[in-house]
């Protein structure tokens, strides 16, 4: 009943929204893209970062947010992605996700990016998400006061 209720309050909120999501524990890959996608948003799901920079070069101007899992095991890390790809598209919305230290978004992050720590809520990621990418109101937010 609960799924039922958040997939009917998300629905259709992310419409529109193209997200590359690079994540190495395909679990929590396949969560993430499932959160969106029933949020109405198109994903592509990659598990590494030399398929994360190809699909970055493939569908320039195409993409409007990354989430980066910040330790893709071999190679280099989601910090580097999102560097890249602000290079691409400076306005291009992040959110990193791992399970170390939120301070590290800060020391090796973009400017202006999300952090979420694992295990993830997918209540707060489709929030953050909403509220990055401009997407009105989140769910839940509180109605504004009349002036």
């Amino acid at each position: 009943m609960l799924r039922a209720s958040l997939d009917i309050e998300m629905a259709g909120l992310l419409d529109g929204l193209c997200v590359l999501i690079a994540e190495d524990e395909p679990l929590i890959g396949l969560s993430v893209e499932e959160s969106i996608r029933n949020a109405g948003g198109d994903t592509v799901l990659v598990q590494n970062d030399r398929a994360a920079y190809a699909e970055l070069e493939a569908r320039a101007g195409k993409l409007h947010m990354l989430i980066l899992d910040v330790n893709l095991g071999e190679g280099t890390t989601g910090f580097d992605i999102a560097r890249f790809a602000r290079r691409l598209d400076p306005d291009i919305a992040v959110v990193y996700l791992s399970g170390g230290p939120e301070e590290w978004a800060a020391w090796f992050g973009v400017e202006g990016a999300a952090f979420l720590g694992k295990p993830i809520s997918e209540m707060r990621l489709l929030e953050t998400i909403a509220r990055l990418t401009g997407r009105g109101a989140a769910p839940n937010a509180p109605m504004p006061r009349p002036a």
